[in-house]
């Protein structure tokens, strides 16, 4: 290849590049910690009981404010339902597999006047195949559990990130 063509290659992507930073352009997944993002940070999050509960606790911490620092303005709350069903059966009418809904209701509420900044609802649907063993099928479920949690947590976060993205502490 031509070093021309090479310029001319490097100076469309850096066109390009100029263009999008113009125009407001910012990834959703982009890097984010409580030093670039200090509005994120400044959720905090109530703790939900039982075992998954306490997981997507720990899991929406670490994804507002990994670093624990910083005065909280804002306060999620979130309650969280599980339901599992089994989905089909084998010719004796056992289950073979089952389907785990997670399901979390959650709130966001401004501190400093109690005002309701945003709330939704939020799915995290997985499937586990139940086995004979009894040892196979905890650990099947508690994996499909734990990909539901990931699920769930990364759309609160998402959500709560676009809610807040313009958002400031005062406002």
């Amino acid at each position: 290849m031509s070093s021309a063509k090479i310029l001319r290659r490097a100076a469309l992507l850096w066109g390009l590049g100029l263009l999008l930073g113009a125009c407001g352009f910012s990834p959703l997944y982009e890097a984010h910690d409580q030093l670039t993002d200090p509005v994120l940070a400044s959720v905090a999050v109530d703790q939900i009981n039982d075992h998954l509960g306490v997981v997507l606790t720990n899991h929406l911490r670490d994804g507002f404010n990994p670093g624990g620092d910083g005065a909280p303005v804002y306060q999620l709350h979130v309650d969280l339902t599980e339901e599992s069903i089994g989905i089909a059966y084998r010719t004796d009418g056992t289950i073979a597999q089952t389907q785990v809904n997670l399901t979390a209701t959650w709130t966001l509420r401004r501190l400093s006047d109690r005002k309701l900044v945003g709330n939704g609802t939020s799915l995290g649907t997985t499937f586990y195949d139940d086995m004979p063993d009894a040892y196979a099928n905890t650990t099947a479920k508690q994996s499909g559990e734990m990909r539901a949690v990931d699920t769930l947590a990364d759309d609160i976060h998402a959500r709560i990130a676009l809610l807040l993205k313009d958002a400031s502490p005062a406002s």
